[in-house]
């Protein structure tokens, strides 16, 4: 099977409302058709207050309003939910929403949830960074106990969450991360890891971790190969219109990097022609693409890769989906 995945990444520099609503509302038909065309996932990441070069930037500040929006477009697709900074929410509320989006489209859900490694996001939310583990982990205990239907202690009270989800004990619930400590925490509380790039330090961590705890270790590391792409017919000429915005986002990623810390596609370029020689941003012609799919066993579009013109963006989304989906199979 091939996966084919569309990553919604709804950065915009400036943080326009009226061209931030555009491109909102463009994410809704381009996840309807993708769909129809026979589309595996789409990929969703939160991020808060993202400022680069001074700049407001934006990401996708409220993945599960939007995740909706786009389950209830949608037939088949798997929603990802990546990335969720477990410690910013309220648990008992991220189990009722979470509940509620896999009773509206039963196992289309999946919940993967981290530490976070933003110390912006952290002072946003008046949570402690330093302590961001030991929240993560009081935090997951409630959201488990609250999908069971348990009763929870609130001060005096019992609590009972509701709705209970449709897939049961819970949706998918994934740990996410990037270095050896985010790979032990996955296997201490007993959750599959999904790493953020396929890296022998995180892996060893996490099995030898999953021996230690006496947990069942289930590593899914993405491909071996990973690439963000666009798909033209001309890729020169589309390179010349969204090279700047590729380097863009590639540089504001890099920016968050810290020792330790592995990423399929990290990139530390500063030119376009780095990035372009580097691989990590691909634009690729449709039997390019095709191609790549069947080599890979995966294919990741990015149309809105470091705010790309609405018009592009809508442009690489419907020749991927008329041209290259309809072929993987």
């Amino acid at each position: 099977m091939i996966t084919s995945t569309i990553r919604f990444n709804l950065a915009l520099p400036g943080q326009d409302p009226q061209e931030n609503a555009r491109r909102h509302q463009a994410v809704l038909p381009i996840a309807e058709q993708a769909d129809a065309a026979g589309l595996t996932t789409i990929s969703l990441e939160e991020h808060h207050g993202v400022v680069f070069d001074g700049r407001l930037q934006g990401w996708c500040a409220s993945p599960i309003t939007l995740g909706a929006a786009i389950l209830a477009r949608t037939q088949k697709v798997m929603v990802a939910l990546w990335g969720i900074a477990l410690p910013l929410h309220d648990p008992l509320r991220l189990a009722e929403d979470v509940a509620t989006l896999d009773l509206l489209a039963p196992g289309r859900v999946v919940l993967t949830v981290n530490t976070g490694y933003r110390a912006a996001e952290y002072a946003a939310h008046d949570v402690d960074f330093g302590d961001r583990t030991r929240i993560f982990e009081a935090k997951l205990a409630l959201l488990r106990q609250a999908w069971l239907g348990e009763p929870i202690a609130k001060g005096d009270e019992q609590v009972l969450v509701t709705p209970r989800p449709a897939s049961q004990p819970h949706p998918m619930l994934l740990a996410g991360g990037a270095n050896v400590d985010d790979a032990a925490l996955a296997a201490r509380v007993g959750l599959p890891f999904r790493p953020s790039a396929d890296a022998a330090p995180l892996r060893e961590a996490y099995e030898a971790a999953c021996a230690e705890a006496g947990t069942n270790p289930l590593y899914l590391a993405p491909p071996p190969r990973v690439a963000l792409i666009q798909v033209a017919e001309d890729p020169d000429r589309w390179w010349s219109q969204v090279g700047e915005h590729f380097l863009q986002e590639a540089r504001v990623y890099d920016s968050w990097m810290r020792p330790g810390e592995h990423s399929a596609v990290h990139s530390t370029a500063t030119t376009v022609d780095q990035l372009r020689a580097e691989g990590v941003y691909r634009v690729l012609t449709p039997d390019a693409a095709i191609a790549a799919a069947r080599a890979d066993r995966a294919i990741i579009l990015h149309p809105f890769a470091g705010a790309t013109p609405l018009a592009l963006a809508e442009e690489t989304a419907d020749l991927f989906t008329r041209a290259v989906l309809p072929a993987l199979g």
